[in-house]
């Protein structure tokens, strides 16, 4: 049950208020750079407009929750000095005034409210099963790429799908597990950098590409029992991640695909991340580039740029007619590995060397480049 979301205007009373209880040792650290620069993040986060976000995910009744408020403020102090683990942060958050004081709260929440929190935004059930048979991950069957090269585990016949499915939407497309943690990421920082004239509205010019998230947990798992035929049953830290390549590195990796759409202000001289996804590490991006963009345009109907870029993982003409179904310009480098697959080569050159359609209409009105 959630009572009461402190309002960023109680927050910056807090942190007036309650500053005399910081000792000299303490107010010295708030003078550091790393102590500092989190304060005035920390104090711009306005978390009033993710209310409606947050508010839904609590039931009626029931014992009181923290702060969700509290809870992202810790969040994301915990991120940004570094720590890797929940539990190793609630420790030294438990006997740290600053650091209580950074988050709004002298008494700040246990490592148990931090995984509640996740599993809200996550909408995950602690209480489901996650006991698989061993050898739940396994790598592709086929060779290792060539240098710098992706798994081609995917068909142009897959992009035409998604092009299709996503042409009119992605509304019914909410029911994913990172939707409401998309949303609370919108509320927070995208609309406000929109609203704050970051993010231009005049020519906007997208660009989107994946990249390799390492979990480092044991693809091996860890023997908890055995089930009824007497085969081991195994416990995963992560059973939705899987084998993906990382093209960096030229080796396999257990984790995701995280895809990030940014924005690049000229002006301001900033890059913007305004959407942010996870996908499975065997997942072709240029099937996430379609999925990632229909979201986007659904959970954030304000944003319309005028282009979009992709590298040459996403050189299909499926992707091509999509965006220009958006009226959108995609931007997207050659795959020379898909000769084969070129669509000029079923196009005529008109005098001026550019590939035109059956009816004579230059192929660069939908989105392709005629430099190529």
């Amino acid at each position: 049950m959630l009572k009461h979301i402190s309002s960023s205007l109680e927050y910056r009373a807090f942190l007036r208020d309650e500053k005399d209880h910081l000792g000299y040792a303490q107010l010295k650290r708030l003078d550091t750079s790393k102590f500092h620069s989190a304060l005035h993040k920390l104090r711009k986060l306005d978390v009033d407009l993710a209310v409606d976000v947050l508010f839904p995910l609590y039931s009626v009744t029931g014992r009181p929750a923290h702060d969700p408020a509290v809870l992202i403020r810790s969040f994301i102090l915990m991120q940004h000095l570094g720590y890797l683990s929940i539990h190793n942060w609630c420790a030294d958050l438990s006997s740290d005034s600053l650091l209580q004081w950074l988050i709004g709260s002298f008494s700040p929440p246990g490592p148990a409210s931090h995984y509640d929190f996740i599993n809200r935004l996550t909408h995950s059930d602690p209480h489901l099963s996650d006991l698989l048979q061993q050898g739940y991950y396994t790598k592709p069957s086929q060779k290792k790429p060539k240098n710098h090269d992706k798994l081609i585990n995917y068909s142009h016949s897959e992009t035409l799908y998604l092009a299709d499915k996503y042409k009119n939407g992605a509304e019914w497309d909410r029911d994913r597990m990172i939707y409401t943690l998309q949303s609370l990421f919108n509320a927070l920082a995208v609309i406000p950098s929109s609203d704050m004239g970051f993010i231009e509205s005049n020519n906007l010019i997208l660009s989107g590409d994946g990249s390799s998230l390492h979990i480092h947990a044991s693809p091996f798992g860890h023997k908890v029992k055995l089930d009824k035929d007497g085969n081991p049953l195994v416990r995963y830290s992560a059973p939705d991640a899987d084998i993906g390549w990382d093209s960096d590195l030229e080796s396999y990796y257990l984790g995701y695909t995280l895809y990030n759409i940014s924005y690049h202000n000229p002006h301001r001289s900033v890059d913007l991340p305004i959407y942010i996804d996870l996908e499975k590490a065997s997942r072709h991006d240029a099937l996430t580039t379609i999925s990632a963009s229909a979201r986007l345009f659904d959970m954030n109907p304000d944003i319309h740029p005028r282009y979009m870029c992709f590298d040459a993982a996403s050189d299909s003409l499926a992707i091509f007619q999509f965006f220009r179904h958006k009226n959108i310009i995609p931007i997207i480098d050659r795959n020379q590995r898909s000769a084969g697959d070129n669509p000029f080569d079923k196009f005529k050159l008109n005098e001026n060397g550019v590939p035109v359609c059956p009816n004579g209409t230059p192929m660069y009105d939908y989105g392709y480049d005629i430099q190529r």
